[in-house]
Parts: C-alpha cells; sequence; structure tokens
C-alpha cells in the first residue's frame, strides 16, 4: 500500500489543490536534494498545483546551502507563503530558524505584518 499513489483533488479556500498523498519523510528527503542543489529552478518551475510541491517548498529554507541570510530568509517566506493553502504547509515553513533567533526584534517586525494579511495561512 505504501508504493501506491492516488491523486486526491479538495476545494480549499475556493482553490483546487491536488493530492498525491506522498509521505512527509519522503518530502524531506525531496527537500533536502533540493536544497543542496538548484532550489531557485525548483521554485521558477513550481506550478504550485500541489499539497506536494507546496511542502517542499516550505521545508525548503531548513536545507538551503549555503544558509540563506536574514533579509533572504524572509524574501522566501514573503515569496513562498502567497502560495501556501493549509496550516500544514503554513507550518512546516514555520520552524525553527537560528537567523530568526539572532535576529529577534527585527524578525517580530517582520512576522507582525503576516497576522494583518487577509490570507491568514501566511502567518509564518
Amino acid at each position: 500500500m505504501r508504493n501506491i499513489v492516488i491523486l486526491m483533488i479538495r476545494i480549499i479556500n475556493n482553490k483546487t489543490v491536488e493530492f498525491f498523498g506522498v509521505r512527509t519523510a519522503d518530502l524531506r528527503k525531496i527537500a533536502k536534494e533540493i536544497g543542496a542543489e538548484n532550489w531557485k529552478e525548483f521554485l521558477s518551475d513550481c506550478s504550485w498545483k500541489t499539497h506536494e510541491e507546496k511542502m517542499i517548498a516550505a521545508f525548503l529554507p531548513k536545507y538551503i546551502k549555503p544558509e540563506l541570510e536574514f533579509t533572504e530568509l524572509f524574501s522566501y517566506f514573503d515569496y513562498v507563503s502567497q502560495h501556501l493553502s493549509s496550516w500544514a504547509q503554513t507550518d512546516a515553513l514555520g520552524v525553527e530558524y537560528k537567523q530568526i533567533q539572532n535576529n529577534k526584534d527585527k524578525s517580530f517586525q517582520k512576522i507582525t505584518k503576516y497576522l494583518k494579511d487577509k490570507n491568514f495561512w501566511r502567518f509564518v
């Protein structure tokens, strides 16, 4: 049963989101491979139609080498968060980053703008 991939379609916030049923652990492995290679190419080629693409994009910052600088990390958040459509995706994006820990005041200012956004999935 583990190897069977089923395309499921759900309507979330009036948008069609496709799911293939790929396990989260496998999505993390894929994100790790992409982060070590050409993650920018992945983002530019991403259709943003499947849950799995969005999850990989959310996991990516943790695996990008060399590590993103503070402003690059928040630029990444701004770009990716506009495509998210579920709390699972937002939670995957919002893991602990040392760039945020080392810049708490600046981080707080940047994060508060997400609270005011009409797209509540953008809260990172």
